[in-house]
């Protein structure tokens, strides 16, 4: 009975084994998860503040809450730029993209702050436009998983 135990653990072991060194092999040979969180987390952080800012008139303290958050914000795409430009020349799609997503988010607070409250028509349409920005960054980022480090 013995024998036929250990030949079972065996085989189970080897079968584990097996098991783990298939999936290993569909792990990606690079991922940054820093930057895919920074993306995502920007993400958030745009879009909720468009939809609960950009279509109301704002008072004296509302203003400088929304100049507050507005630069908060600004500092954290400049951060994301930064960490992507670091990265060196092998990341240069994503840091083109970092920086065209800076460009625009600036142009939009710009508009907001020049132009006052947006039409709803407007923020659909300037969100959707930054939706699409923020996804191909995100889709770039993914896209680096099947490649090689860049530094």
């Amino acid at each position: 009975m013995n024998g036929k135990l250990e030949r079972l653990r065996t085989f189970s072991l080897f079968v584990v084994l097996s098991l783990f060194l298939v999936a290993c092999a569909f792990i990606p040979k690079y991922y940054d998860p820093v930057a895919y969180s920074k993306i995502v987390t920007v993400k958030v952080e745009i879009l909720t503040f468009y939809k609960s800012s950009f279509t109301k008139d704002l008072n004296v303290e509302e203003t400088k809450k929304f100049n507050e958050k507005a630069a908060d914000i600004e500092v954290n795409l400049e951060i994301l730029y930064q960490y992507e430009f670091y990265k060196g020349p092998n990341n240069k799609n994503c840091t083109e993209q970092s920086k065209l997503l800076l460009d625009m988010y600036r142009d939009h607070i710009r508009d907001r702050a020049e132009n006052g409250p947006w039409s709803e028509e407007h923020l659909k349409n300037q969100t959707d436009i930054m939706t699409k920005a923020l996804n191909i960054v995100i889709e770039t980022e993914q896209l680096k998983n099947k490649a090689e480090p860049p530094f």
